[in-house]
């Protein structure tokens, strides 16, 4: 069945949208915090980027919120991965949270 997952992101430092212009900026800014839903078919896979800088702290939540269809299976896998491809992190089920210190400035 499809699954439908609300997922909230938040992190302590500025980060999504590059400055144009003075350099008395800093280089992003952006929310602290981001919620959305999705919907993912069986056997999908969705990914998403989050800038963050180094010495901040990145909170990742997730929940299926439903299932539709024949399955009604609602444990997903979600992942968290540094910006070389690296594993940071793993949760499994119906809903769970990853939380970590970041390393370097980059796209997790």
């Amino acid at each position: 069945g499809l699954v439908v997952l609300n997922l909230v992101t938040s992190a302590r430092s500025q980060k999504t949208e590059p400055l144009s212009g003075s350099g008395d900026q800093p280089l992003f800014r952006g929310a602290d915090r981001y919620d959305f839903a999705i919907m993912i078919p069986p056997g999908g896979t969705e990914c998403f980027w989050q800038f963050a800088h180094q010495t901040g702290y990145f909170y990742f939540s997730y929940e299926v919120q439903r299932t539709v269809g024949m399955s009604h299976d609602r444990h997903v896998a979600a992942t968290a991965h540094n910006p070389q491809g690296f594993l940071i992190d793993t949760s499994q089920g119906v809903r769970g949270q990853i939380n970590f210190s970041t390393q370097e400035t980059g796209t997790l």
